[in-house]
Formats: C-alpha cells, structure tokens, sequence
C-alpha cells in the first residue's frame, strides 16, 4: 500500500489515524508538530500526508508551502476543524488535493484516501503564488 504522514497535534486523532489507516495496510508515520512533520517529510516522501490546519508550533498553511517547496508533487488532505473557507481557498490553491473533518467516518477516509492515491500531482508555483492547475472537484472549496 502506500506511506502516509499524519501531521496533527491532537494524540487521539493521530492514534485514531494510526489505527485505521495500519488496518487498511498503510504503513504510517506520526507526527505531533510541525516541524517533526517536515523533518518525516524529508526523510521518508510519503506517498501523501494527512496534515492539520493548525497543528503546534506552525500555521498548516506554511507546512502546506514548506512541502510544497520539498516536492510539489505531494499529495496532501488537510483535516479541517472548522477552518474558515478563505483559509481553505488558500490550501487549495497551495495544491491541497481534499480536505477531510476530523471527525469523519471510517468508509468516508478510506475514499478520501483512495481518491488521494489515485489522483495524478497536483502542480503549483507556490514561488508565484499562482493558483493550482487541476480539475474542478467536488472536494475544492466551495463546492460543499
């Protein structure tokens, strides 16, 4: 299967990721702040990382840019605990490919996760600012 990064600072939303995730045959890798994320990040290149918007020591959307600049290929979904939608605009537009509640079901994970590792890169000029080339999708923000 594939190797996924969980960036959040909340232990029971990592373990509760780390626990489903294993069990779909993922091999997973924790991070509690930021930046132990990035340092993961660096070292392993995860298939796609799970990031939260306001994980300890570090805007998500600045984690978001910092992947981004390592490889601007990488999948990321941003777990969202009622981020306002400009905020989410702004992950969009950094090449966030969906955005997941942190509480959400078992079966609506597994489809987030198989649509992630589906879904060809994401370009973006995070340098420029651009806004991301890709399809319309039903999980761009807005479209709830």
């Amino acid at each position: 299967m594939a190797t996924i990064l969980v960036v959040a600072g909340e232990r029971s939303l990592r373990d509760q990721l780390h626990s489903i995730l294993s069990s779909l045959g993922h091999e997973v890798l924790l991070a509690q702040s930021s930046i132990e994320g990035l340092e993961l990040f660096r070292q392993r290149k995860p298939r796609f990382t799970l990031l939260d918007f306001q994980p300890p020591d570090m805007n998500g959307l600045d984690v978001l840019r910092q992947i981004r600049q390592l490889f601007p290929q990488a999948a990321v979904i941003m777990l969202d605990g009622g981020v306002p939608g400009d905020v989410k605009l702004q992950a969009w537009q950094l090449g966030a490919v969906d955005f997941m509640k942190k509480d959400l079901p078992l079966k609506v994970l597994s489809n987030a996760i198989g649509r992630a590792l589906l879904r060809p890169p994401r370009m973006t000029d995070v340098s420029q600012g651009a806004m991301a080339t890709a399809e319309p999708s039903a999980s761009k923000p807005g479209a709830e």
